[in-house]
């Protein structure tokens, strides 16, 4: 590879340079595109305009997208196309949760998603170690999802049954994400370590199951507003 050329070979997958060089790790991201439209499709039938939720699952299909372009043609520019619409989820649900779920006012959810937002590298960096190929990254939404969920379960004990119910709800919901993104974060740091066992990697099963994890978080918000 001549100095100067992204480094395409990050993934076990692809073994040659160029276009498609990662076919199963691009189409795989079609998981996000049909976890938005099943998602759309149920704010559509809900039909109360709730536009918080519009948002996560315009981002859900955006990083589909955006992955897919990554993995198709990795370059300075899609990579951005890949890292940025993850993190505005990542901020944007948190915000979001603290809000709906933990019933916080909005500038105090916005404040709170702000400096979650700053302390992300400092415990990114500090996960280096124990999740070692970019997987670090990721640590700020594995530790957040669990603390939101018992958050939740604290706070329902003063409310309405009917805000229990949902409430409730919630907290499965990302229980359920938190233990599915553990597993689709172990694939994702497993991916070149496995190559020669798997020739293809374990890429493709984090675009999968992460798709289901954002299918549940975003659900999670929609379902549960007064």
């Amino acid at each position: 590879m001549q100095q100067g050329q992204w480094p395409v070979f990050l993934y076990c997958e692809r073994t040659a340079a160029g276009l498609f060089g990662e076919p199963l790790n691009t189409i795989s991201n079609l998981a996000f595109v049909l976890a938005a439209w099943i998602c759309f499709r149920e704010w559509q039938r809900r039909g109360d305009g709730d536009r918080t939720s519009l948002w996560l699952i315009g981002l859900v299909f955006v990083i589909g997208l955006g992955s897919a372009a990554f993995h198709a043609m990795p370059n300075r520019i899609t990579v951005l196309m890949d890292v940025v619409p993850i993190g505005i989820f990542v901020v944007s649900c948190f915000g979001l949760a603290v809000w709906r779920h933990l019933g916080l006012p909005w500038w105090a959810a916005a404040i709170v998603a702000a400096a979650f937002a700053g302390a992300s590298p400092l415990v990114s960096g500090w996960a280096v170690g124990v999740l070692p190929r970019g997987s670090a990254s990721y640590a700020p939404a594995l530790i957040a999802m669990p603390l939101i969920a018992v958050a939740i379960a604290f706070r329902l004990r003063g409310l309405p049954p009917d805000a229990q119910l949902r409430g409730q709800a919630a907290m499965w919901s990302i229980l359920a994400a938190s233990a599915i993104f553990a597993v689709s974060l172990t694939a994702r740091t497993l991916d070149r370590p496995m190559c020669g066992t798997i020739p293809v990697g374990l890429h493709a099963i984090w675009h999968g199951l992460n798709a289901v994890v954002l299918l549940l978080l975003t659900r999670a918000h929609m379902r549960n507003r007064p």
